[in-house]
């Protein structure tokens, strides 16, 4: 359908060098959004690996599109008069397979190489949330993205997850 799901680099370096043809692959029945993540994961992640991050910033993504997928099917499955064929409201087919179902947050941390635990990464995408976050305090902000920038540096998560935390916990005691 014309859709660039990965390559942008690439593409700009092509233009900037003003090649006229390109060898590209063509992908079809990548369709949705969900599709085109994983595609542009898959592809990205053999050129470089994901830092931190970007692995937070792709979980954070993967786990609400697969949320918002979990409830399309729910609610396509859900017993109601819209969802049963006839018009007597009997049962026409049998309940949905209850089989093992993980998490939303453990499927889509299972998605992204490098092999970081929900728990880190939902620890990274909180410490983001301070720093984004426009009613927090500036010093604060300051301080979370201070954090982050020493994760992507290499740091570990959990001791700047703390000390974003509890700057927090004290300045809503502070209130």
């Amino acid at each position: 359908d014309g859709v660039l799901v990965c390559g942008r680099r690439r593409l700009a370096a092509i233009r900037l060098l003003r090649w006229r043809t390109v060898s590209v692959w063509v992908r079809r029945g990548v369709s949705d959004r969900l599709g085109h993540l994983l595609a542009e994961q898959d592809e990205n992640v053999h050129r470089k690996p994901l830092t931190q991050l970007e692995a937070a910033a792709l979980y954070r993504e993967l786990k609400q599109l697969m949320a918002e997928d979990a409830e399309r099917r729910d609610a396509a499955t859900r017993f109601s008069s819209e969802n049963q064929p006839g018009s007597d409201g009997g049962a026409k087919f049998a309940p949905p397979s209850l089989g093992p179902v993980g998490k939303t947050r453990e499927q889509a941390a299972a998605m992204i190489p490098g092999g970081a635990s929900h728990t880190t990464l939902e620890k990274i995408n909180q410490v983001q949330r301070v720093a984004d976050d426009p009613t927090v305090a500036e010093s604060l902000r300051e301080m979370a993205a201070t954090e982050l920038a020493g994760i992507e540096a290499g740091g570990p998560v959990d001791p700047a997850y703390q000390r974003v935390r509890t700057a927090v916990a004290e300045a809503e005691d502070a209130r």
